[in-house]
């Protein structure tokens, strides 16, 4: 009797054991496409590389042991929901389960490389995929609102998500050289930086937050920015066309030209520009190569960043922000709309002779002007090669313009200028300022003798058109203005090329200006200026010059 009992222990623990050793599979489609596999079909490869049965005791199931031997599973079009079992498939390498209904895809084994889950609903539970993975195809999938969260796979290298519903993106810090996200209309976030791409296409795609507030006061504000950060990558090509998003951080590529004339960057919906946290309102394209960037447009950000660059012009459109920097180029002309509300322009480190009005044409030489603009707080114009410095109207209390080659500096705009570096501009002679108080404690101290005093050798005063006639003397031995008085043109004969002609008020407001052709002798039309009494100065090769003259 006991022998007996001892026997069907046995034969109970060895049944027992051998069930342990199979592979649990609810998908009943899922097991039923695995069982088919043979040599006669591209089912399953084995981890020689051939076709053949992972069934292979033909009992009607899978063992760990068979399952070892699968290095590559086509299971695709079969009408599968689940894929639970997958994860006993540890030497498995490429998988396809497309055109399935599939709900989640967790794939954490550490063989698994190339997956295409390609045509499939995962609304539970989203995607899980192991450290080594290199190919993931999830184009025409419908997820849930989960983030999808595939950064610091370092062995990624391709990533198709094309007309996926996909709604949050973090691919960053991985190998990626092509990402595809065409079609992806409900992107809010994306997040693609630190990888190795060439070429991004976003053309079309509205990636933008939203945000409200929680009842009133300074920290009840809940947010959910929405933008693009493809920085750190070897981009050559960046498609934006029309793409509608509330950051743009492209910085830190190969890119050399940018075209953002039908981007749109808006803000997040009942939610002051300047109140939302940093960053999330934002344009950075700086340390690029770029030559040419293209930014038509109205723009209310936080901030702008283009600097280091191989910028030559650049031309700043309708833009409010914070901060525009373009510092570390090499501008020599820049155009600011009229209508920009800046507070802070870092304009430094270029080769900068001038900024233009847009109403005016531009002027490309050593030694241009800068012209007004409306900036609120600070300007850097430092280390660039302007000769006249023009801030008259400009509301601008806080200027840096050292090391330049300034000659003439006009700061009459009624401004208290509580800080000004002239610093390393050996060769100041003229200066016109504001006859206001310089310091408010001291009313008889005006920025005229603040000027006197910073720079004893120049001559300084309140009477801008005194300093525009300086040269009106030395002019008539090297250049010849007639008719005067004119009526709708002047004809200027010069000794050398003339750079530049810029029509000036008595009061010293810059009306209008010319571009030469590279001629020494030029014809101005003055058929747009009204009657009156004006100056020009007359920039060539050689020397800068004024001429008074009478407009009829």
């Amino acid at each position: 009797m006991k022998k007996k009992f001892y026997l069907l222990t046995l034969f109970a623990l060895c049944a027992q054991a051998a069930f342990a050793q199979n592979i649990t599979i609810p998908d009943p489609n899922f097991k039923a496409k695995i069982l088919s596999s043979g040599p006669a079909n591209t089912i399953a490869k084995n981890l020689s590389g051939s076709y053949f049965a992972v069934d292979a005791n033909g009992d009607g199931e899978i063992q760990q042991a068979e399952a070892a031997q699968v290095k590559s599973l086509d299971v695709n079009t079969s009408s599968i929901s689940s894929l639970d079992g997958i994860t006993d498939f540890t030497n498995l390498e490429s998988f396809d389960c497309s055109h399935n209904s599939i709900d989640k895809l967790f794939m954490n084994m550490a063989s698994i490389k190339w997956i295409n889950a390609s045509d499939n609903t995962l609304n539970n539970g989203g995607v899980g995929v192991g450290a080594n993975i290199e190919y993931l195809d999830l184009h025409n999938v419908t997820f849930s609102q989960m983030p999808l969260n595939l950064s610091n796979k370092n062995m990624l290298s391709y990533l198709n998500l094309q007309n996926s519903n996909i709604y949050e993106l973090d691919c960053s810090n991985s190998k990626l050289t092509t990402l595809l996200l065409n079609g992806c209309s409900n992107l809010h976030i994306l997040d693609c930086s630190n990888n190795l791409l060439t070429s991004l296409d976003l053309s079309g795609l509205n990636i933008t937050g939203e945000a409200y507030f929680l009842g009133s006061g300074p920290n009840t504000l809940t947010y959910h920015k929405g933008g693009v950060d493809c920085s750190h990558n070897n981009l050559t090509s960046l498609n934006i066309a029309n793409l509608t998003t509330n950051f743009l951080n492209c910085s830190y590529n190969n890119l050399t030209s940018l075209n953002a004339g039908t981007l749109t960057l808006v803000k997040m919906p009942n939610v002051p520009v300047f109140a939302i946290p940093e960053p999330s309102l934002y344009f950075d394209c700086s340390h690029n190569q770029l030559t040419s960037l293209n930014i038509n447009g109205s723009f209310v950000i936080q901030s702008f960043d283009c600097s280091y660059n191989n910028l030559n012009t650049l031309t700043i459109p309708n833009i409010v922000t914070q901060i525009f920097s373009c510092n570390n180029n090499n501008l020599t002309s820049l155009t600011i709309s009229d209508s920009s509300e800046i507070n802070i322009l870092n304009a430094s480190y270029n080769a900068m002779t001038s900024f233009i009005s847009p109403a005016l044409l531009q002027v490309s030489n050593p030694n241009a002007i800068l012209n007004p603009f409306n900036t609120d707080h600070l300007l850097d114009c430092s280390h660039n090669q302007l000769t006249f410095l023009n801030l008259n109207n400009t509301q601008v209390p806080s200027v840096n313009a050292s090391d330049n080659n300034i000659h003439t500096l006009f700061i009459k705009n009624g401004v208290y200028n509580d800080f000004i570096d002239l610093q390393n501009n050996s060769d100041i002679q003229y200066v016109c300022a504001d006859n206001d108080p310089a310091n408010p404690s001291d009313p008889n101290y005006t920025e005229v003798n603040y000027f006197q005093d910073m720079l004893p050798s120049a001559m300084v005063g309140s009477n801008c058109s005194s300093f525009l006639s300086v040269k009106e003397k030395a002019v008539a031995e090297k250049v010849t203005v007639y008719p005067n008085p004119a009526k709708d043109q002047v004809q200027i004969d010069a000794d050398s090329a003339i750079i530049s002609v810029v029509v000036y008020d008595m009061q010293g407001k810059l009306v209008k200006k010319y571009s030469g052709t590279g001629s020494a002798s030029e014809k101005i039309m003055l058929d747009d200026v009204p009657a009156g009494n004006y100056v020009l100065m007359i920039i060539t090769k050689k020397d800068r010059f004024t001429r008074k003259i009478i407009k009829r």
